[in-house]
């Protein structure tokens, strides 16, 4: 939808933010807003009652040569296309539009700011193209001011690439200076930009990372520039490692070298330090990332991520051929990964066929209480949901012990 009004910046900026006059539309009944205060080479709308100059007209600021003029704000030339001639209410609309955002090119960052500050209005809106225009061209001339405009109001968070994101790409050592004078939580919010700028230009976030060695931010980017590397033909995967070895040592480096491991085809031997890697980071974040791991699941320490990588691998196979499933974990048996791949067989199997995923699970060693109740819980949630008799039958049945019949069913057993 293209906006459809002209904008009064020399009033309604710093005093009302932005009270602009929507739908805009030349009538002799209708009264008018003020004409922008646009550059003295640009023609403005005539009167009530005239026609705007037809954008392929000697009339048109568009066809003089204004839109293309280098002199301009980048941000302004490349939000246009003059080229749209064609006489049509569609470019009518348009050259209104280029005589707004003139405007706002020309602002002053408060001007500026008090527009962007006005986006919870009915009038002016997150999503409408203009109010983007003022918050890129604010970061073009301001970006501290962006960036502190951003931080300061939560509302404006899931915009943090349109804030952010050119300050990160143009000036990054500035903008990590910036971001690590924050509080965690914007920090946080912040990583998803770092990680846009690591991933797409690598070298660029080498030269940053050991200033965000103590940020949160930090290990989110690494990922995102192994992530990128990968994705690139280019690069090998002993590059790939390389860059990883190479960034400074602490939670950086150790995000960059555990997530080098995804990229791992099935019977490579896993680099050393990235398996030493992986063994320094928090629990749970290591037992979602072995869901991710499944090829190199034999290869990795004992712990959370080798558990989740057994139990993603057998959930898999489950789904595809549950007889070889069944026959892998026969082979598994006595073996430390047993328990994590039943339990991960049970979770597919339990819908399909509870009784016999029942079976498979009471297999698991009370040895590993974890995994064996997480099973149990699995299967008994299924078939209480399908077969609620043939449930309430097999736990009253079951070589349960009374800590797991009180966890299924919620009471003590009878004796």
């Amino acid at each position: 939808m293209y906006p459809r009004f002209v904008i009064p910046l020399s009033i309604t900026f710093a005093a009302a933010g932005f009270a602009a006059a929507r739908n805009f539309q030349p009538s002799p009944a209708a009264s008018r807003p003020a004409a922008p205060p646009v550059a003295s080479n640009i023609t403005r709308p005539r009167e009530a009652g005239s026609v705007i100059p037809a954008p392929g007209s000697a009339g048109n600021p568009m066809r003089q040569g204004v839109a293309g003029d280098p002199n301009n704000p980048p941000i302004l030339n490349q939000s246009l296309d003059p080229a749209q001639t064609d006489g049509s209410e569609a470019a009518d609309r348009m050259l209104k539009r280029w005589l707004g955002r003139t405007a706002l090119a020309q602002a002053k960052p408060d001007e500026l700011e008090a527009v962007i500050k006005g986006a919870t209005s009915s009038i002016f809106n997150q999503k409408d193209k203009d109010y983007q225009f003022a918050v890129r061209r604010l970061a073009e001339i301001d970006p501290e001011r962006a960036a502190n405009l951003w931080a300061g109001n939560a509302y404006y968070r899931i915009q943090s690439d349109l804030f952010l994101g050119d300050w990160a790409k143009k000036e990054p050592a500035a903008f990590a200076s910036w971001t690590l004078a924050q509080n965690p939580d914007v920090q946080k919010a912040s990583a998803s930009v770092l990680g846009n700028l690591a991933k797409a230009d690598p070298e660029k976030f080498a030269d940053i990372a050991a200033s965000l060695s103590s940020s949160p931010a930090g290990p989110i980017a690494a990922r995102s520039a192994i992530e990128g590397m990968r994705g690139q033909a280019k690069y090998s995967a002993e590059q790939v490692l390389e860059y990883a070895q190479k960034l400074p040592s602490g939670p950086v480096r150790d995000a960059a070298l555990v997530e080098t491991l995804k990229g791992q085809q099935s019977g490579a031997e896993p680099s050393p330090e990235a398996l030493a890697a992986l063994a320094r980071i928090e629990p749970e974040d290591a037992r979602r990332l072995g869901r991710e791991l499944v090829k190199v699941a034999p290869s990795l320490p004992e712990g959370p991520a080798r558990e989740s990588a057994f139990a993603a691998s057998l959930r898999d196979q489950a789904d595809k051929d549950p007889a070889a499933a069944a026959k892998r974990l026969e082979e598994l048996s006595g073996s430390q990964d047993y328990a994590a791949a039943t339990r991960g067989f049970v979770e597919q199997t339990a819908r399909k066929d509870p009784a016999a995923a029942a079976e498979w699970a009471l297999t698991i060693p009370s040895a590993s209480p974890l995994q064996r109740i997480s099973a149990l819980e699995r299967v008994a949630s299924a078939w209480f949901k399908a077969a609620p008799d043939d449930a309430r039958a097999w736990v009253e049945k079951a070589a349960l012990s009374d800590a797991e019949y009180f966890q299924l069913t919620g009471r003590s057993r009878n004796r």
